[in-house]
This record gives C-alpha cells, sequence and structure tokens, in this order.
C-alpha cells in the first residue's frame, strides 16, 4: 500500500515515484560521457552507449553505480520517448 507521500513528486528517489495507474515511475540515469540507461515500468530497458540506442542494459554494474540519475520527470519522459522511438518500441503513457 502506498503512503501518503509516495506519489510522482520529484523530490521523492525514483524508485519511490508512482503513476496513477499503481506502477513505478519509469527510471533514467546518465553516465558522465553521455551514456544513458532507461528501465521502464513494465521492465523494458534500454541503454545509449556509442551514439546509439540498444535494447537492454550494456553496463556493468560498476558503471552504472557512477551514474547520476535523472530527477526531472518530464526529461525521463523525454529520454524514455527517444530511447523507444529509436528502437520501433512504440510509446508508453506518461499518466
Amino acid at each position: 500500500m502506498r503512503s501518503r507521500d509516495d506519489d510522482g513528486s520529484e523530490d521523492l528517489p525514483w524508485f519511490r515515484r508512482f503513476r496513477s495507474d499503481g506502477r513505478f515511475e519509469p527510471h533514467a540515469a546518465v553516465g558522465d560521457n553521455g551514456e544513458i540507461m532507461i528501465i521502464d515500468s513494465d521492465g523494458w530497458a534500454a541503454s545509449f552507449k556509442d551514439g546509439k540506442w540498444s535494447d537492454g542494459i550494456l553496463f556493468h554494474h560498476e558503471q552504472i553505480a557512477e551514474f547520476s540519475p535523472v530527477q526531472k520527470r518530464d526529461e525521463i519522459y523525454r529520454l524514455l520517448g527517444q530511447a523507444r522511438a529509436a528502437l520501433g518500441a512504440g510509446a508508453k503513457s506518461d499518466d
């Protein structure tokens, strides 16, 4: 059960943000070299590495530990849309 503070607020950590349908918000993180990792609430994941998007996570856990989480909801959904479009994965609702 969600508590009162478990909502989509940007001041909560990404793993405590919920969508209106009760699923977690997607997660996006960026590396120092422009790499991007995306994990969507349905389990789909993508990576931006060496200038192109790929399905799945292409980074080792040591690399991921150095990534910075994207905090702004609109930026997360922009990156998610960019990844899904590049990979032909289709758009998801951002409600």
